[in-house]
């Protein structure tokens, strides 16, 4: 079979060199089932849920030869404590093609099966045995509970690890107690190489090459082959080890021979290893080939150091890796990451941890933002694979990727500038193995793609971010929201804060400006539920989640704002912000200039952080004054709240919190087919031609117009959509925006008030005087009580001498030379003849 005859019944197949990734039918993961061919065969592993081939095909219902999957072996260990008691199960199966595959499982307290190792499990097979074994019998290690069980049976006492051969074995306790107990220990390995490694854990054992006992013996075959070819088991029970030469007895060939420097290297103790040492050198010394001898012993640890890292073809083997990376030169395990460095003067290598646990890099992200690239690390701790996303700059450097502490990573100063190196080599070996993804770390649009709607792109924020990010999710049904919701919007107030949601991810498409909606009142008229109502269009609307009390610091507010960058923004109570002592002024203006100020560290300017979206709040009060500038006064729409906004308050805020998120899917999707710029520049020229307003306040209402339009087409069932007479009259006129007409309003009422103060015959203090038609007033009350109400006499003077509300003297200044009172001072004239507002009104209190 090749894997093109497969390509009908997988998904996501992708040529990653030489294997392929496809989505594993199994468990479903989109890339973690691997495939490679051999010869005419298909090898398959899902690194996610291990199936293999066999599991994969049946699944599939893939028509195949039942000899190409059959079973031919297939049977469960009994793995014991000391007491007699089965700890776990290791079932052990082979199929047809010579491939193995072994499984641990036990059953709990509740009786079921449980597919691992139970916890402080012990290593060895048949404790039993071994504790009711006197210590002078001879204790016999093999490869292989197969091995150890056809020992038994033949009258030997026999072990062996649930491990296998190959790696350092990890005894527990118990184990290692087991071990000491018998003084006499042989390890019979399997005739290969693996085998070798698997006796060296066992110090202390004599060692039984089978094939001293065995003349044709063929590689990989073991002593259960051995027992079943009726070869005389005598051999093994009375073979006879050969002491070896004590040190004093060494001759030059003795000395020089690799047998004896790879037993000086096997001496696991290093204070026995140092101990031979010593021995030889001084028998070298006799011998007068010292100089010889460590010149040799130096070229052999070097030669022998240098094979172990010849292959530099060392695959990742960590529990339960979701993928297998080369890893070169580096060790990586269960047990952590590691890899030998040479000494090249004296040859003694040294093992370096990177990780004392199991870590990886695992996938690439490329920013499509900034165009900068992250990585998504791995590593395992308490049973479980953690993630980490970070700037690829953190792992490139010994000193950044100490940060990582932080989050859990085993890494300090000792062992960081080999953590980057093995994390740099394991990328630069496995770019085609790697999965790489387009990255985003904010909501809202990529193109024309929604994040977190977006199935190609994943998300690479921070993450104090990923609440935020998590709470656009999607619950409940959304025929049941659109039912629930749709009676609810015969109030003006609800609709308009479900409009001004609905406009935020249209700003950005038609190149508008971010804006504020306020709608404001007296407590217990059910605001807030109105605006959570709002936010359920995207996401999870509790306080905390898509919306947000004000009681967080503009700089926060900011980088919460260009997170979501096109979906809105909900504050609760604004007051909250006014009694921290911040001014609602600075605050709007900030928020919607969609731009956040720049930031410089040490090294480097921070980016700039945008956004284009609507700002939604309730509060008590206007958060525009009769002082705001008209900058403030246009970017804001406002509106008083005087009836109830919703009756069920309770009602409405349950059913809400258990359905949310489903209506923002099905809007963006509508987005995409409309022209919206057209639409939208039709519903601001009906705006601009029929309301005395300006254009930035005409630019958010048709953007809440349009956003209600749309989503009573695709929601509401073809709901009417606003019309301008339904909201005119939340819309400032130009004279509202205008600075200088309610500085002069506030003037002539000012005036008005304190109508006395321009009486010479009252007593008291005198401001100026009226003559006809004109007035005086002194130029230091004037400029103190503008400046006392948030106006500048400066910032207004021109546009009013422009418009004949100031009268200039003989040489065209604004200041007039006069006695008042008898006292001659500067004095400010004002033309009665052109007021700002009507005759019958001067002398009242406009409200702002």
């Amino acid at each position: 079979m090749k894997i093109d005859e497969l390509c009908p019944y997988l998904t996501n197949l992708k040529k990653r060199g030489n294997q392929w990734t496809a989505e594993c039918p199994v468990c479903h993961d989109d890339h973690h089932l691997f495939l490679k061919e051999e010869g005419d065969k298909v090898l398959m592993f899902c690194q996610k849920c291990h199936a293999e081939f066999k599991d994969v095909v049946k699944v599939l219902n893939i028509p195949l030869k039942q000899e190409e999957i059959s079973i031919v072996e297939n049977y469960d260990h009994e793995y014991k404590n000391p007491s007699g008691e089965i700890s776990y199960y290791k079932t052990r199966t082979k199929y047809s093609d010579g491939k193995k595959k072994f499984c641990f499982w036990y059953y709990d307290a509740n009786g079921e099966k449980v597919y691992k190792k139970p916890a402080n499990n012990n290593t060895l097979y048949n404790l039993d045995l071994l504790a009711a074994a006197e210590p002078s019998e001879t204790l016999y290690i093999v490869e292989g509970e197969k091995c150890a069980d056809i020992m038994v049976r033949n009258g030997f006492l026999a072990t062996t690890s649930n491990t296998g051969a190959g790696g350092k074995i990890k005894f527990s306790d118990t184990d290692q107690v087991m071990l000491d107990k018998f003084p006499a220990k042989v390890v019979i390995p399997d005739n290969d190489e693996p085998g070798i490694k698997y006796a060296n854990n066992f110090k202390g054992a004599d060692i039984l090459n089978l094939n001293v006992i065995w003349s044709d013996i063929k590689p990989k075959q073991d002593v259960w082959d051995y027992i079943s070819s009726k070869h005389d088991i005598n051999l093994i029970r009375n073979y006879a080890f050969t002491p070896p030469k004590t040190y004093a007895d060494m001759d030059k060939d003795d000395l020089l021979n690799a047998d004896t420097f790879q037993n000086l290297l096997a001496i696991k103790d290093d204070f026995e290893r140092k101990q031979a040492e010593t021995k030889c050198e001084q028998r070298s010394k006799e011998l007068n080939i010292y100089r010889a001898w460590t010149q040799n012993y130096r070229a052999y640890k070097i030669s022998l150091a240098k094979r172990k890292q010849a292959g530099s073809g060392r695959e990742t083997d960590f529990p339960g890796q979701s993928l297998t990376l080369s890893c070169g030169e580096w060790i990586a395990d269960g047990f952590g990451v590691r890899k030998n460095e040479i000494n090249m003067n004296s040859g003694d290598v040294t093992l370096k941890y990177a990780s004392p646990i199991p870590i990886m890099p695992t996938e690439i992200l490329f920013n499509l933002d900034t165009s900068t690239e992250k990585i998504r690390i791995e590593f395992f701790k308490e049973g479980k694979w953690m993630p980490i996303v970070c700037d690829r700059i953190i792992t490139a450097s010994a000193n950044k990727i100490l940060e990582l502490a932080n989050r859990g990573v085993e890494v300090n100063s000792e062992n960081s500038k080999l953590l980057v190196q093995y994390i740099a080599e394991c990328v630069a070996s496995n770019l085609d193995i790697l999965p790489r993804y387009k990255a985003i770390s904010r909501l809202g649009w990529i193109d024309k793609d929604f994040m977190p709607y977006a199935t190609e792109v994943k998300f690479d924020g921070e993450k104090d971010n990923q609440p935020l990010f998590k709470a656009v999710e999607q619950k409940g049904e959304l025929q049941e929201w659109i039912d629930f919701i749709q009676p609810l919007r015969r109030n003006i107030y609800f609709r308009m804060l479900m409009a001004a949601s609905f406009a935020s991810p249209i700003i950005e498409k038609v190149n508008a400006l971010p804006f504020v909606f306020h709608l404001w009142g007296g407590s217990g008229s059910g605001k807030t539920v109105a605006l959570m109502s709002a936010l359920s269009i995207w996401g999870n609307p509790r306080m905390g989640k898509m919306v947000r009390t004000m009681n967080m610091t503009v700089n926060s507010m900011l980088a919460t704002a260009a997170f979501l960058c096109n979906l809105p923004f909900a504050g609760d109570e604004l007051q909250t912000i006014k009694r921290r002592g911040e001014d609602y002024d600075s605050l709007i203006m900030r928020i919607t200039e969609g731009i956040d100020r720049g930031r410089m560290t040490y090294s480097e300017i921070n980016e700039l952080k945008t956004w284009k979206c609507s700002f939604l709040f309730t509060g008590e009060e206007p958060c525009t004054k009769s002082y705001s500038g008209g900058g403030v006064k246009n970017r804001v729409i406002e509106h008083e709240c005087t009836d109830i906004v919703v009756e069920d308050g309770i009602g409405v805020v349950n059913f809400i919190n258990e359905h949310y998120g489903c209506a923002g899917i099905e809007y963006i999707k509508a987005l995409n087919n409309r022209k919206l710029m057209e639409e939208y520049n039709e519903i601001f020229k009906n705006i601009i031609e029929s309301v005395d307003t300006t254009e930035k306040q005409a630019m958010a209402m048709s953007l809440m117009m349009l956003g209600d339009k749309i989503a009573g087409e695709i929601l509401f069932h073809n709901e009417k959509p606003l019309t301008v007479e339904d909201v005119q009259d939340m819309m400032c006129t130009k004279s509202d925006i205008d600075m200088s007409e309610r500085a002069y309003d506030f003037v002539l009422s000012l005036i008005a008030k304190n109508i006395n103060k321009f009486d010479a015959t009252s007593k008291g203090e005198i401001w100026g005087k009226i003559e006809g038609t004109e007035i005086y007033i002194n130029k230091d009350v004037l400029m103190h009580e503008m400046s006392e109400n948030g106006f500048e006499f400066n910032a207004v003077k021109k546009k009013w001498a422009d418009k004949g509300y100031l009268i200039r003297n003989s040489q065209q200044k604004l200041l007039h030379a006069t006695t008042c009172n008898g006292i001659k001072s500067m004095y400010i004239k004002f033309n009665q003849n052109k007021t700002s507002l009507p005759e019958t009104d001067i002398f009242n209190e406009k409200p702002f």
